[in-house]
């Protein structure tokens, strides 16, 4: 999928520190992943889509990508603590779209509310 990376101004959580930027600037020429999950702290996200990326890394790094981003609809102090409870969490850095702008900017987002 070929999307144009979007100028929000987004927390960004790196290594425990969240920071302020410019998404589309934040990625500028940079071979990146970015993978969505629908929250953080949910059952399969913490059991199977992150760990499932930590375990990569390296072998992802390897292949020339240069970061690991984690896309998740939470404010920047929960994605923060679901990042540090994991071991390696560090490997990954989080992108707290809070607001869903990103995730809105990207036609990322779908209406459940019929599922209710």
């Amino acid at each position: 999928m070929n999307k144009i990376i979007p100028s929000i101004t987004v927390p960004v959580i790196n290594k425990g520190i969240t920071s302020k930027v410019i998404l589309s600037d934040e990625l500028k020429d940079k071979k990146v992943i970015i993978f969505g999950v629908p929250g953080a702290f949910t059952p399969t996200c913490s059991e199977k889509h992150m760990p499932s990326y930590i375990k990569l890394h390296t072998q992802l790094i390897d292949k020339g990508i240069d970061d690991i981003y984690c896309l998740s609809v939470n404010d920047s102090f929960v994605m923060n603590a679901w990042l540090l409870s994991y071991t390696d969490g560090n490997k990954i850095i989080g992108i707290a779209d809070g607001n869903g702008e990103v995730a809105k900017s990207l036609d990322l987002l779908t209406d459940k509310s019929k599922n209710y």
